[in-house]
C-alpha cells in the first residue's frame, strides 16, 4: 500500500526541508535520479529501528520523520536523527494537502487527526478490516475511501463529513485503494485470500459519480499487494505474491507483466516519471525504467523491503527493511 500525501499508504514523500539538510551534511547539492544515473546509486545513510513491522515512512514538511507500522506512529528529528514522540494506538494512512492533518486508524476506526497536536479532529467511519485495511484521500482533500469489514469500499465526502458511495464489487480481501494523480478516479484491489483465483482484480470507479468504469482481472497476482499510478496518470502498476504487472489507463488494457519480479511488497514511481521502485520479499530494490520495464538498477538489501519512497525532487530513494534498518540513497 501508498503513504499518500493525499495518500498513501500507499505518497510517502521525503520533504524538501530534509532533502536541503542532507545536501548540506554531505557537502554538496542533490542531482535527482534518473534512468542515466541510476546505476550511480549509494547508500547516503542507514538507521536501526527497533520497532515492528513498518507499514511505510515519509518526511513530513517540517523535517520530521513519520514511521508507520501496524499499530504504532512514531515521529523523529532529522537533526540529529532522534524519536522525539509515538501515538500507540494510531496508524496513519493518508496525509491531507496541508500537511498538518491526516487520515488514521485507531482500532477499527478511521478519523480525520491533527498531526501536531496528535488528537481526534473527527471520527469518519468504523473499519472494522483488522487485517487489511487501506484508506486513501483524494489529492484535493475532499474525498476519503475506506475498506470495510463486508470487502465494501466506503467513499466519504469530508466537508461535510458524510457517506456518499459503497462499492460492493469485491468478495474477497481487498489490500489496497489508491486515487489518481487528478482525483478523477479510485483504483480498488483485491486478492485471492479469502476467496478464489477470480477474486484478484482491480476496479476502477469515478470519483464524482461512483460508476464502475473498468475491472482489470489480475487472477496471475494473487493478492495485490499495493498498487500505484504513474505520475501523469497513464498507467497503474501493480505487485503480489505471483506477478508484477503494468496496466494502461486509456484502454484498461495490460501492458507489461514479469514474474520474475514477483514478491513486490511496494511500488514507487518516482517524480518525473522515469523509474518505478519495486520492494520485494526478495530482499533488493528494483529500479525499472518505465519506457520498457527493463530493470535499470538493483539495491540489494539482504533482507525483505517493507517499502520505498522516492524525495520530492526524485533526489533521495528512502526503504524500510525488515532486518530493522531505515536506509536512504543517492548520487553521490
Amino acid at each position: 500500500m501508498n503513504i499518500h500525501t493525499c495518500h498513501a499508504p500507499h505518497v510517502r514523500i521525503l520533504c524538501m526541508g530534509w532533502i536541503a539538510f542532507l545536501a548540506i551534511s554531505l557537502g554538496g547539492i542533490a542531482s535527482p535520479i534518473t534512468v542515466d544515473n541510476v546505476g550511480d546509486l549509494q547508500e547516503l545513510s542507514q538507521t536501526p529501528f527497533s520497532g515492528s513491522w513498518i507499514d511505510w515512512i515519509e518526511l513530513l514538511s517540517d523535517a520530521r520523520l513519520m514511521i508507520v507500522e501496524e499499530r504504532k506512529t512514531t515521529f523523529w528529528t532529522t537533526s540529529p536523527l532522534a524519536m522525539e514522540g509515538s501515538s500507540s494506538g494510531i496508524q496513519v494512512q493518508a496525509l491531507l494537502p496541508d500537511e498538518t492533518s491526516a487520515a488514521v486508524i485507531r482500532g477499527s476506526t478511521v478519523e480525520l487527526w491533527d498531526l501536531n497536536s496528535q488528537t481526534t479532529l473527527s471520527e469518519i467511519t468504523r473499519i472494522v478490516n483488522k487485517r487489511y485495511p487501506a484508506v486513501d484521500v483524494s489529492p484535493d482533500g475532499q474525498w476519503l475511501a475506506a475498506t470495510n469489514r463486508h470487502n465494501e469500499v466506503e467513499m466519504w465526502r469530508l466537508e461535510p463529513i458524510e457517506l456518499v458511495y459503497t462499492f460492493t464489487e469485491h468478495t474477497a480481501n481487498l489490500f489496497d485503494v489508491e486515487f489518481s494523480p487528478d482525483g478523477q478516479w479510485l483504483a480498488t484491489a483485491g486478492g485471492f485470500s479469502g476467496g478464489g483465483r477470480a477474486d484478484s482484480f482491480i476496479c476502477i470507479w469515478v470519483v464524482s459519480s461512483g460508476d464502475l468504469v473498468a475491472k482489470l482481472n489480475t487472477p496471475e497476482i494473487g493478492d495485490n499487494h499495493d498498487i500505484a499510478f504513474s505520475p501523469d496518470g497513464s498507467q497503474l502498476a501493480t505487485c503480489g505474491n505471483e506477478d508484477f504487472q503494468i496496466w494502461e489507463m486509456e484502454t484498461w488494457t495490460r501492458t507489461f507483466r514479469s514474474r520474475s519480479l514477483a514478491g513486490g511488497n511496494g511500488l514507487r514511481y518516482s517524480p518525473n516519471g522515469e523509474l518505478l521502485a519495486l520492494a520485494s520479499d526478495r530482499g533488493t530494490i528494483y529500479l525499472l525504467g518505465t519506457e520498457d520495464f527493463r530493470i535499470k538498477g538493483r539495491l540489494r538489501m539482504g533482507s525483505a523491503v517493507s517499502d520505498v519512497s522516492f524525495s520530492q525532487d526524485g533526489s533521495l530513494l528512502a526503504a524500510a527493511v525488515r532486518d530493522g534498518t531505515l536506509r536512504l540513497y543517492g548520487i553521490p
